[in-house]
């Protein structure tokens, strides 16, 4: 995966799909993160997630002494242990990738995911926002993002708001060094990325360049701008490759039945091989040894038909 890859190279530590009870310290079992966590909450289950989790958020930047501070938490306390208690599913879901800076013990949890910005569904959104971006001479709508990849952005961050505001309850009693960052990583089929996915983006490149840094001047005298730059386009490009990928292998797998995947094609030498075998009578040597059909195709003197 690109972004485990160059999380290395930043001098971090990636897992691919943690544990949810390992992210969260154990304070859940297995069992319990998996009706806790459901893949497809209901939209108030989402809702209230993500007003805990900002109240949560509001508590934490409030100065220790504050003299609301208890009472608050107290009430997040109370709010969180009924949504605990709202088991609305029996399928766990799971963050894609969790990255730690084992230097300064700064954590970030991110879901990457691929949308099809011009599908028959979101067709209409997208040629509306497009003409306005068109018709303004404002540099922020110019640049505003898809609405479909502002959406996805969106549903991200309330898919995964309880386990964020659990993480940042756990921060607040000093069960662990820092609330987690949360980046949703929303790339679009046309190359688009979400403010999540930009944010990651920078925070890599910011621990790249401490790397840098800390490793001094090097042997080839490359700036560490110059090294900064280069990793930043290998992200991007190596996220963007995995996009097409895999919008290659869905559109390989267009019309099969659910579940099945592609089986590539030969491609179009092999096939013309294979005819010239089978005019040659030779397709049973070939099939035996592939090399050797090869061969006598290379060979003029096996060319003429018996």
């Amino acid at each position: 995966m690109a972004i485990h890859y160059h999380a290395g190279l930043a001098g971090c530590t990636a897992t691919i799909e943690p544990a949810t009870h390992l992210l969260l310290l154990n304070e859940f079992t297995p069992q319990q993160c998996r009706v806790l966590f459901p893949k497809n909450p209901s939209k108030d289950f989402r809702d209230s997630s993500v007003k805990l989790y900002r109240e949560l958020q509001a508590i934490a930047a409030l100065p220790a002494d504050a003299p609301d501070r208890a009472e608050r938490e107290r009430e997040a306390g109370v709010e969180l242990d009924v949504l605990l208690e709202d088991k609305c599913a029996k399928s766990g879901r799971r963050m894609d990738v969790q990255i730690v800076d084992p230097r300064t013990g700064e954590e970030v949890w991110t879901d990457p995911t691929c949308i099809h910005t011009t599908g028959t569904t979101k067709l209409a959104a997208e040629r509306k926002e497009t003409m306005r971006r068109l018709g303004s001479e404002n540099k922020e709508v110019k640049g505003a993002p898809s609405p479909a990849v502002k959406a996805a952005h969106k549903k991200k961050q309330e898919t995964y708001a309880l386990m964020l505001a659990i993480a940042e309850k756990q921060a607040a009693n000093g069960s662990r060094v820092t609330a987690p960052l949360f980046f949703p990583a929303v790339v679009s089929t046309h190359g688009e990325f979400c403010e999540g996915m930009v944010s990651l983006q920078e925070w890599l490149t910011s621990k790249y360049r401490a790397r840098l840094q800390r490793e001094g001047d090097r042997d080839d005298g490359a700036p560490i701008e110059l090294l900064t730059g280069r990793f930043r386009y290998s992200l991007r490009a190596s996220v963007l490759l995995a996009m097409a990928k895999g919008q290659a292998g869905m559109l390989l797998a267009a019309g099969l039945p659910t579940g099945q995947r592609a089986v590539p094609r030969p491609s179009v030498p092999i096939m013309n091989m294979a005819s010239r075998l089978e005019g040659l009578g030779l397709v049973a040597r070939a099939r035996a040894d592939p090399l050797d059909g090869l061969q006598l195709l290379t060979q003029p003197s096996d060319l003429s038909p018996t």
